[in-house]
């Protein structure tokens, strides 16, 4: 099993990817050792830092040079995949990772959507950047898609029968297709974010039973007509850029919509706005034909809640001649105008902050939980500062405790019973003998003493007291 070490992929020349049968070479960035001779299988359990396949969660392949999928089956407890920007034609070798949730195909060279029958629990599926034409039965089994994307491929057309099964989807994105027709998301009860951008769509549907449709995005299309968006009680933005709408048409009131962006249209009037968006707050309406700025101005007074408005390429636009007091006195609670701040925000509380854009759906659910994840991060540095200071303030009690020197011969002095009969022991001998005696006057003049007397001695050794002793002798006694 790896160590908690970084382990670094060297590239060969006859190196494929990570799971082709070539053998691949790992090195550990801290000791250098390489492991020779073992499987790509082994390799990835080692760079997991696992010792089975089915403790492994999460494997990351983005731009590997894969040209197809294969070896995954061991990985039987695999979560997040992520295969994305490599040479994958065709999505097959997924079968019995039945508890995959999170699939990342995306920039790869995939042509039809198959393969995906068993991965009953998937909730995201990225598919964008391919050359699929049309979405089949690839995901009738997936009832439990909340995010589809399959934007930047040559999708003509999308039926009720395909997507039908995934009711419970949220977030779905066709941009940059071939579609004509965008009928088939009324199929879809539970979504939330639509965005269908740069296709061939002529006319926006009744969308009534998108009840939780929060967001939709149809700019660079054909549109003509807006009645499609009535009824929808949770609308909040709606972008319907560089299209041919000619005039504000609902044919009801959409309460809840708080930002709407239609530039580059052929509208040449807004007098119908203020009844029908009651709310709004953003509104883009430059590069259109609106002539007269004072009538204008007095249409866009009804609208309370207007602090931003984007008018520059327009008729009545002039950079020269636009009165900018004309319109933030028909209009004062604007706040910023052509995206230039012409007033600060006020807060509830007094103080000044930047304008305040309404977030969709699923960056909420993302902000929520970076948030959740900061805290938690927050409080394990705590926790591991508080751990680390008290294990600090143990040591360092300890080491208050420690004499500031020790001894050279601590563990080879006299033993507690020498001490006690004060005696002076010969180094190497286990005779004693009093100061002054014959015994000690004959070892004080052997040549033995008289060597070892020369060498370093220590304030406990034997040495030093006898010498200690002689020294006294001849200061104290006569001859």
């Amino acid at each position: 099993m790896a160590t908690a070490k970084s382990i670094v992929y060297r590239k060969r020349t006859s190196k494929k990817n990570l799971f082709s049968n070539k053998s691949e070479e790992i090195l550990s960035s801290q000791d250098g050792l390489e492991c020779h001779g073992r499987t790509e299988f082994e390799n990835a359990l080692a760079l997991h830092e696992e010792a089975r396949p089915e403790r492994v969660y999460e494997i990351n392949l983005h731009a590997s040079k894969l040209t197809k999928i294969e070896n995954f089956e061991k990985f039987t407890k695999l979560r997040c995949l992520d295969l994305s920007c490599n040479q994958i034609k065709t999505v097959k070798g997924l079968e019995k990772n039945v508890e995959l949730q999170e699939l990342k195909l995306y920039s790869n060279k995939i042509k039809n959507i198959q393969g995906l029958n068993n991965l009953r629990e998937l909730c995201s599926l990225q598919l964008q950047d391919n050359t699929i034409s049309k979405i089949g039965d690839g995901i009738q089994n997936l009832k439990k898609l909340k995010t589809v994307r399959v934007d930047c491929n040559e999708i003509l057309t999308i039926s009720v029968s395909e997507i039908a099964s995934c009711s419970k989807l949220t977030y779905l994105n066709v941009c940059s297709n071939k579609l004509n027709d965008i009928a088939f998301i009324n199929c879809l009860p539970n979504l939330e974010e639509f965005y269908a951008s740069h296709n061939n769509v002529a006319k926006l549907p009744d969308l009534g039973r998108c009840k939780k449709l929060q967001e939709l995005d149809l700019s660079f299309n054909n549109v003509s007509s807006i009645t499609g968006i009535k009824g929808l009680p949770l609308l909040t933005i709606v972008r319907l850029e560089h299209n041919v709408i000619s005039k504000f048409d609902v044919g009801g009131t959409v309460k809840s919509l708080e930002q709407l962006h239609v530039a580059d249209n052929k509208l040449a009037n807004v007098e119908k706005l203020p009844l029908q968006f009651p709310s709004i707050e953003v509104l883009d309406i430059s590069s259109n034909k609106l002539d007269n700025l004072h009538a204008l101005c007095m249409d866009l007074s009804q609208c309370k809640m207007l602090r931003e408005l984007n008018i520059f390429e327009n008729p009545c636009f002039n950079h020269a001649s636009l009165d900018h007091q004309s319109c933030l006195k028909a209009l004062p609670n604007l706040e910023v105008l052509n995206s230039n701040q012409v007033k600060r925000p006020q807060s509830s509380c007094g103080k000044n902050r930047p304008p305040m854009r309404p977030v969709s759906a699923s960056q909420m659910v993302s902000r929520k939980h970076l948030e959740e994840q900061v805290s938690a991060a927050i409080h394990e540095q705590n926790s591991f500062e508080s751990m680390i200071s008290s294990k600090f303030d143990v040591v360092y009690d300890l080491l208050k405790k420690l004499p500031e020197k020790t001894d050279e011969k601590s563990a080879e002095t006299s033993t507690p019973e020498s001490k006690v009969k004060g005696s002076f022991l010969y180094a190497g001998s286990g005779t004693s003998s009093q100061p002054g005696t014959q015994d000690s006057q004959k070892s004080l003049d052997s040549p033995r003493s008289l060597c070892e007397s020369s060498r370093p001695s220590s304030r406990c050794s034997n040495r030093a007291r006898i010498h200690d002793a002689k020294t006294f002798a001849e200061q104290n006694f006569d001859q």
